[in-house]
């Protein structure tokens, strides 16, 4: 009977564990995808942070020539 429980609490503890972590990988995705500028911005947010880097990185190398 114990040894039921323990199996039934394991199965049950696996799926949910399952689900929450697909759910926050695909959070993480998304907002890694955005702040990266591959997928739009949602609700006119833009984090896109590559284009800023870019810009910054060729103003430094414009001024150390």
């Amino acid at each position: 009977m114990i040894e039921f429980a323990i199996n039934q609490h394991n199965r049950n503890a696996g799926l949910i564990s399952m689900a929450l972590g697909f759910a926050f990988i695909a959070l993480f995705a998304d907002g890694l995808f955005r702040v990266l500028g591959l997928i739009p911005p949602f609700l006119g947010i833009d984090v896109s942070v590559v284009q800023d880097v870019v810009d910054k990185l060729k103003d430094e190398v414009l001024r150390q020539m």
